[in-house]
């Protein structure tokens, strides 16, 4: 018994975690193009399995309780990316929070670090088994009972193998062969096909007053042409409702823009080398020093939360406690939605007319969802190798110094501004979020802000690919503090 209770978590699942496949780290250098090709590959699969439908459904148009979290989660209902990035979310945040605060023994080493990320993978895994089983009995496809054992089975294994081939795509971008993270590209690219659709689609929608088009770009185009008032037309397509709008175009458009310049923000700390004078590089602390981690992982946790509920509510309903977490209830629109509970308020208020229609509710939402970016985004720093003690540490490694300061106060002099823009970049994006969704905006103001960040980290390789070396050497805030 002495001896099994000294047995860490990470020697305990290290044989378990060799039967989880994985991308190997190249062992020679891979070259801009061949990382862009194995890019592209990643995302011409990720898109395919977007469009692809899950054999054995029913009712996947009618009922999506989770529809406001797929673009965050790079989801698509009723197609194998349903789960889309949530298990390895899930577990890449539980697993960070344990290690963060000792409940796993992580030395530091590279053979605990290579274990920790291999036990990710594993808790993923197993996530993603658990989230598919969860999904089909908790009735989002139809009754458990009417769908049968074999459409259930057949349900949940084409949900697992699909989810294990898009982490394995994560993996392998992660690992050298490709540019950037696979979730984040994922992301990117639902929100710009989403943009792209809604601005060019040709598809032709029966509404009251005649046929329409679906993409507001070409209904503008096609009445300009029809009508002879241009004014009139440009009116007619700016708030139409039901279908994609130019305002909605617009504010999106603003959105994108505002976060680009946000951005730009930045303090450069001034840094020297430890073994000459002078001024050797800068360590920039942006506004959002922790990215849009805090969204991320509140997206996570409501997502989790709203499927237990649904689960819970399908097979225990009237029960006190199960309709406190959540009642659920189809809509005219056919969306299964809860009407009640913690589910109904940590779902998030999309129109002016719902802030009116329950005020308290659309207050305890705006408050839980700043709360909480902001706390997630400040806790993340522990976990994410960001903190001002990471930093510090590594620049000690690579024998560098803040200007002016020992290294016994470099700690509390950078923790005061990076704690600092971690708040307020979590503040930031919980306002953009709740803004995106009232303005009415294509997706949201999480997914805008990781589309803008995606967007420039690919300009800035392409732009590494092609220019000299810069005389100037600027430590990246993603490599120091890495782990």
């Amino acid at each position: 018994m002495l001896g099994f209770s000294k047995l860490r978590f990470l020697d305990f699942v290290a044989p378990f975690c060799k039967l989880v496949p994985s991308i190997a780290i190249p062992q020679r250098e891979v070259k801009f193009g061949e990382k862009l090709i194995w890019t592209l590959l990643s995302l011409f699969v990720y898109l395919v399995y977007c469009q692809v439908p899950l054999y054995g459904i029913e009712h996947g148009d009618s009922e999506d309780p989770l529809y406001f979290l797929r673009l965050m989660m790079a989801s698509n209902h009723g197609t194998l990316m349903e789960l889309g990035i949530t298990p390895t979310l899930t577990s890449s945040m539980i697993m960070q929070l344990m290690a963060s605060t000792g409940i796993i023994q992580v030395d530091g080493t590279r053979k605990d670090l290579i274990l920790l990320s291999r036990a990710q993978r594993l808790v993923a895994l197993l996530f993603l088994w658990g989230q598919a089983t969860l999904y089909v009995f908790s009735g989002i496809y139809g009754s458990p009972f009417e769908l049968g054992l074999v459409n259930c089975s057949l349900i949940v294994l084409q949900l697992a193998m699909s989810g294990l081939i898009m982490m394995l795509l994560d993996d392998m971008m992660q690992s050298g062969y490709g540019l950037g993270s696979g979730t984040n590209l994922f992301i990117a690219t639902n929100l710009c096909e989403m943009i792209v659709w809604k601005a060019f689609s040709p598809l032709v929608i029966s509404a009251g007053n005649g046929k329409k088009f679906e993409g507001a770009v070409l209904e503008l185009v096609k009445l300009l042409i029809d009508k002879e008032e241009k004014f009139q037309a440009f009116e007619e397509v700016l708030l139409r409702k039901g279908l994609p709008n130019l305002m909605s175009l617009g504010w999106t458009m603003v959105l994108f823009f505002l976060i680009a310049y946000l951005q730009a923000f930045q303090l450069e700390i001034p840094l020297v080398s430890a073994n000459s004078r002078g001024q050797t590089g800068v360590f920039p602390i942006r506004l959002a020093h922790t990215s849009n981690m805090g969204v991320f992982i509140q997206n996570a946790l409501v997502s989790n939360i709203l499927t237990i509920s649904k689960l819970l509510s399908v097979n225990f309903s009237g029960y006190f406690i199960v309709d406190f977490i959540g009642v659920w209830e189809t809509m005219e629109s056919g969306r299964n939605e809860p009407t009640w509970g913690i589910s109904y308020y940590l779902t998030s208020v999309n129109t002016l007319e719902e802030f009116q229609k329950d005020p308290f509710r659309a207050v305890v939402n705006v408050t839980f969802t700043l709360l909480s970016c902001t706390y997630f985004s400040v806790i993340w720093l522990r976990f994410s190798g960001k903190s001002a003690k990471d930093i510090v540490e590594k620049m000690k490694r690579e024998k560098l110094m803040v200007g002016g300061h020992r290294h016994s106060s470099m700690t509390k002099y950078l923790n005061q501004y990076i704690q600092t823009a971690a708040a307020l970049g979590g503040i930031g994006i919980g306002v953009l979020s709740i803004l995106a969704e009232i303005l009415g905006v294509i997706g949201s103001g999480a997914s805008i802000l990781m589309t803008v960040n995606v967007i420039c980290s690919y300009y800035d390789a392409f732009e590494k690919e092609n220019a000299d070396e810069s005389k100037k050497k600027v430590i990246s805030p993603q490599k120091i503090g890495r782990k």
